[in-house]
């Protein structure tokens, strides 16, 4: 099942890595908490035809979110510290291997070995277009492991950390308890970057008082900005014009940061001093083989510029690269991600707007 992946992994298995990661060996080290999943990619080659037989691509890939993100760091040479779990099986000991290759600390992986649960897994079909149409995923492992008895173990972790990423597949209960650890009493928090990750979980993050307190940067696309908007009891149009208008509404809601992914179109950065807009990397459409990992790599790229010590309007930057070079490759990360790769003429910027152009979004 994972033969052309591991050949990748073989082939790039020290990736650019090495000397970046043993410079830091002795600092702080991000912390990530989320999923490890199987994802299998089909992508249809016609127009969609439901209930009937399509023919496409189908391919399996390491994925999850969490997992996704640290596998992107440290690519770009920072050595996160990964908290999640996998079953017993091929493919969780599969994921979990493959992060020990690329130095991602897995002492925080749970390794379910009971037997009546399996590694989660997510189905995307993706249509013509290149477009997520449905997706399906099992992740009663994560729910069953990810405990407040079991994130308590970590907790020195989690204090100490330059950045705590956690994703929409944990729990409300587990989210709250994992930003109560992140609280300082001498005001020094550390910092939380919250990734949505679907229109349905994103809102999981949204304490009792119907507010974001807590978290640094959170990463929504437009379809869960909406989302968001509507269980906080905000009213709206589906159209870009209004992004920044709804953006500073998270921001007053307790979120310190906001990052807009806004796909084809790039990412919009809100917060209580500025609001700017940026433009995606060009690619060419041809070249796009999916969208899964695009907006795991923008907040992964955007972490590392953080991490280096940049700015966030500096630091979004590497991230809209992270995110090209993610739409080159079927699987969720490139494997020949690196700052080298990010830094040829092909992943230039193009100029920085401060204007979006309008485009109305679907709303279900």
């Amino acid at each position: 099942m994972f033969s052309d992946i591991q050949i990748q992994t073989k082939q790039k298995k020290t990736a650019e890595i090495g000397n970046h990661a043993q410079n830091k060996k002795e600092a702080r080290q991000p912390v990530i908490i989320g999923g490890m999943i199987i994802d299998v990619i089909a992508r249809v080659t016609e127009k969609v035809k439901p209930k009937h037989y399509n023919s496409g691509i189908v391919q399996y890939v390491r994925g999850g979110v969490g997992r996704n993100i640290a596998e992107s760091l440290a690519r770009l040479g920072h050595r996160p510290r990964l908290i999640s779990a996998v079953a017993d099986d091929n493919p969780g000991l599969e994921l979990l291997e493959h992060c020990n290759q690329l130095m991602i600390d897995t002492t925080g992986v749970h390794v379910w070995k009971h037997g009546n649960v399996s590694t989660s897994s997510f189905m995307a079909i993706y249509n013509e277009n290149r477009d997520l149409h449905v997706a399906v995923a099992d992740l009663t492992i994560l729910e069953k492991t990810l405990t407040i008895q079991y994130l308590a173990k970590f907790e020195n972790w989690i204090k100490n950390a330059p950045m705590l990423v956690i994703d929409g597949n944990l729990t409300p209960r587990i989210i709250q308890f994992i930003l109560s650890l992140c609280f300082q009493e001498s005001g020094d928090n550390v910092p939380v970057w919250y990734v949505p990750i679907s229109v349905e979980k994103a809102v999981r993050v949204v304490n009792d008082q119907h507010r974001l307190d807590g978290i640094t940067y959170i990463s929504p696309n437009v379809l869960e900005l909406w989302k968001f908007l509507k269980i906080l009891n905000k009213n709206g149009c589906t159209s870009t014009e209004k992004i920044e208008e709804y953006a500073r509404w998270l921001v007053e809601r307790g979120a310190q940061n906001v990052a807009v992914t806004l796909g084809e179109l790039g990412a919009m950065v809100v917060n209580r001093n500025q609001s700017q807009y940026f433009e995606a990397v060009p690619i060419e459409n041809r070249l796009i083989q999916t969208t899964c990992g695009a907006g795991d790599n923008l907040a992964a790229g955007t972490i590392c510029g953080i991490l280096d010590g940049k700015p966030l309007l500096e630091a979004i930057q590497l991230g809209l690269k992270a995110a090209k070079s993610a739409l080159l490759v079927t699987g969720a990360v490139n494997p020949l991600l690196s700052r080298q790769l990010l830094q040829k003429p092909e992943f230039s910027l193009q100029k920085i707007n401060t204007k979006l152009c309008k485009k109305n979004f679907a709303v279900e």
